[in-house]
């Protein structure tokens, strides 16, 4: 009885099944893709050839119009009172006034011949010269052959009032010159721009092109003459095989691939061991790879490999999980310090202040009063700040209360100017940033009994290819810095380790913007060409949602 239901295998029975469908469904397909070919083919042409003498006609339409209404305006008043030359003209005022005119009157003219792309009027030789449209660059190099060929012996331009077709290795170009009282006028029409307008594509196959001349007739183009200038508009038909309809040829691919396949064994073994095993190595690579994020897709698979998937992904959202905890204490260890930096009072500097308030005259209440409430909102700032980042509205207020004070204690000594499009101040940065940096620049750059100015700026710098950034420089105009100063901020940043005679103000806010940023942003120190110490920043742009 085994050895019986061994011999009906189902392997055989299903190989018998496919053999016979594959061959018939082949057998259909060879006679319904030659059918299906040449219908396609008929279609093709005849939509084509209709499509194509709808595009000439109404080309030579605009073109004949543009031609008669350009001979038109070459006779009337207003044509030779702006040709006329300027220096000879008893009136000059009033022929650049009709050359204006003139203007006008072709730029109305583009917009009712969308195929053609402009329109000029010249004097070869002289300062004549009207150009309305694009590519004017075709009508000054026609300029140039006009006068080159008026003083040598080499062959003119077309200029007998019909319509050419220039080609190039680049492009083509229909035009037209004629001459009228030693004035050349015409129009033009890029092949290319001409496409773009029609909506169809102008090289490889299933493209349009134009052809100057008649050219020999081909199986694989449909051709059709104009009748304003010598050439033909060509289509070039895609190949047979794109013809086809995709349902035959998906019809066709399958049948050849399922005669090729492998025995049934096979495949099972290949769907519930093979691919499960490539698919957790594949995920294991990416693992290697740096990609914790990758998750083996849920799908119906073996149990053991089910359930071994699910496991891996357990595993990696646990392994996710942990890193986030990481990355949250390094976060709150990085406010701890922050709030520690905040806090500091600075005594010297409440010393100094008290000191320039107690030096005032009592006459002087008003200035008084502007001192107090500056230091008062400076150290509210301090004191209150807790969140990691704050709006940049905010951190410039607390600069500007800083310079305030100190154009008060430096009186026609030290300047200021912060600018910051308002689109920006909303913009989320770290606190006590900007300020770090501005008292650096008053401190090293400030000398009494000169004159220094400090300059804050916040833009925008967008590309294509990357996020937005937010841009901050603080610039002083004072000696600039210290070659010993720069080089020890170099080893700073390469080492890590603190650098004696660096101020800590600026390796804090380099340690800062790696900790929140990591390799996101970027704090440049450098001297401007012109004098000054500049410090740059470029943070990520961040809204308060984010």
């Amino acid at each position: 009885m085994e050895r019986k239901l061994n011999n009906k295998s189902i392997t055989l029975r299903l190989f018998a099944t496919v053999f016979v469908v594959v061959l018939l469904l082949n057998i259909l397909s060879v006679i319904g893709t030659l059918s299906l070919s040449e219908a396609s083919r008929r279609n093709v042409i005849q939509e084509h050839s209709y499509a194509l003498s709808l595009y000439m006609n109404q080309l030579d339409r605009e073109l004949s119009q543009a031609q008669s209404r350009m001979y038109d305006l070459s006779r009337s008043n207003e044509y030779n009172l702006a040709t006329a030359p300027v220096d000879n003209s008893a009136d000059p005022f009033e022929t650049m006034r009709n050359r204006t005119l003139l203007t006008e009157t072709l730029n109305g003219w583009l917009g009712q011949f969308p195929l053609i792309d402009g329109y000029y009027i010249m004097q070869p030789g002289t300062e004549l010269l009207i150009i309305c449209g694009s590519d004017s660059a075709f009508v000054l190099g026609l300029s140039d052959e006009l006068v080159r060929s008026s003083g040598e012996d080499t062959e003119e331009p077309e200029q007998d009032g019909r319509w050419h077709l220039e080609k190039t290795d680049s492009q083509g170009r229909l035009f037209f010159a004629s001459v009228y009282h030693d004035t050349v006028y015409g129009a033009w029409v890029q092949e290319e721009r001409l496409m773009e307008e029609w909506g169809i594509e102008r090289t490889g196959r299933d493209s349009y092109e134009l052809l100057a001349g008649q050219m020999d007739a081909r199986s694989d183009c449909v051709d059709v003459g104009a009748e304003s200038f010598d050439g033909i508009l060509r289509y070039h038909m895609p190949s047979l095989e794109s013809m086809v309809p995709a349902g035959v040829r998906i019809l066709l691919i399958a049948s050849i691939v399922m005669l090729l396949a492998l025995p049934l064994v096979w495949f099972s073994m290949r769907k519930l061991v093979i691919l499960p095993l490539r698919e957790l190595m594949g995920a294991i690579r990416h693992i290697e790879a740096g990609d914790t994020g990758y998750r083996i897709p849920e799908k119906s698979t073996s149990t053991e490999f089910g359930r071994l998937n699910i496991q891996f992904n357990n595993s990696m959202d646990q392994l996710a999980g942990m890193r986030m905890q990481v990355y949250e204490s390094q976060l709150e260890k990085e406010r701890i310090y922050v709030n520690y930096l905040s806090q500091q009072m600075q005594p010297h500097f409440v010393l100094n202040t008290l000191n320039l308030i107690f030096s005032m005259e009592p006459d002087e209440y008003d200035l008084i009063q502007e001192t107090v409430t500056c230091l008062s909102d400076y150290y509210r700032y301090i004191a209150h700040v807790q969140e990691q980042l704050v709006p940049v509205e905010a951190e410039l207020s607390h600069v500007e209360n800083y310079y305030k004070l100190q154009q008060i204690r430096y009186p026609d000594m030290f300047f200021y100017e912060i600018n910051c499009p308002e689109k920006l101040k909303k913009t989320m940065i770290p606190p006590i940033v900007i300020q770090t940096f501005a008292e650096n620049a008053i401190k090293h750059s400030l000398v009494v009994g000169e004159v220094n100015r400090v300059e804050i700026l916040v833009e925008e710098i967008t590309s294509d290819s990357s996020d937005a950034l937010l841009h901050i420089s603080i610039r002083d105009h004072g000696k600039g810095y210290p070659e010993e100063t720069l080089e020890k901020i170099r080893l700073f940043r390469e080492t890590g380790e603190q650098q004696e005679g660096l101020g800590l103000g600026i390796q804090n806010t380099v340690e800062r913007m790696h900790l929140i940023y990591q390799d996101r942003a970027r704090v440049i120190f450098v001297n401007a060409p012109d004098g000054g110490a500049m410090a740059e920043l470029y943070l990520p742009e961040m809204n308060r949602e984010e």
